[in-house]
C-alpha cells in the first residue's frame, strides 16, 4: 500500500502513459451548472485531498503554532487516508491524475510559502476554512446525487470527517486572529 500522496501521484503519471486509460483533467466539468459525475467527483475529491496534504506540510515548516501544526498533521494523515481510497476507486475506474499539476495549488503554494509565523497561520487556516466548505459541498452532493453505490458510499462515510475539519478549522481561525 502506498504511504504517501506523492507516491500516489507518481503511480496516476504511470497509468496516464497506459493505453485505453480515460482522462480526466482534474476540476473538468460535464456543462455549465451540471453536477458532478461519480468519475468528477473521484478527481476533484483526489486534487482537492492532495492539496490539503501539500499546504499542511508547508504548515510543518512555516507556522510556529503548535495548535495550526496538530491540525496539519490531522489534515495531512486523514487526507493521505482518503486519497488511498480514492486512489483504488479511480485505479479500478482506470482514471489517471497526475497530482500535483493544479493551478490553485501551485497559487496557494507559492502564496502561503512567502509567509511566516501569524501570517502564515493566518492565510493557511483561511485557506482551510474555504477549501473545507468546497469540500463539504462537494461531497454532500455525490451522497445527494451520486450513481455509482462504491463512490457514494465513500462520500458519506468521508463527509462527517471533512465538516469536523471544517469545524476545528474554523475554530482555529479565531485563534489565529483570521477575518
Amino acid at each position: 500500500m502506498l504511504r504517501h500522496v506523492s507516491g500516489l501521484a507518481l503511480l496516476f503519471a504511470i497509468l496516464a502513459g497506459f493505453a485505453g486509460n480515460e482522462r480526466i483533467r482534474a476540476g473538468g466539468k460535464s456543462g455549465e451548472g451540471a453536477l458532478p459525475t461519480d468519475n468528477e467527483f473521484l478527481t476533484k475529491a483526489f486534487t482537492a485531498g492532495h492539496k490539503e496534504v501539500q499546504l499542511s506540510k508547508l504548515a510543518d515548516r512555516h507556522s510556529r503554532n503548535d495548535q495550526v501544526k496538530s491540525f496539519a498533521q490531522q489534515m495531512i494523515d486523514d487526507h493521505t487516508k482518503a486519497n488511498q481510497q480514492l486512489a483504488e476507486q479511480l485505479k479500478s475506474r482506470k482514471i489517471a491524475i497526475v497530482a500535483g499539476t493544479e493551478k490553485d495549488l501551485r497559487d496557494a503554494s507559492d502564496r502561503l510559502g512567502k509567509l511566516d509565523g501569524d501570517a502564515f497561520d493566518r492565510a493557511y487556516i483561511e485557506t482551510m476554512v474555504q477549501d473545507h466548505k468546497e469540500a463539504v459541498a462537494l461531497f454532500d452532493n455525490q451522497v445527494k446525487n451520486g450513481k455509482d453505490l462504491d463512490v457514494t458510499k465513500f462520500a458519506k462515510n468521508t463527509l462527517p470527517t471533512i465538516k469536523g475539519h471544517l469545524q476545528h478549522a474554523q475554530k482555529l481561525a479565531s485563534s489565529v486572529g483570521t477575518k
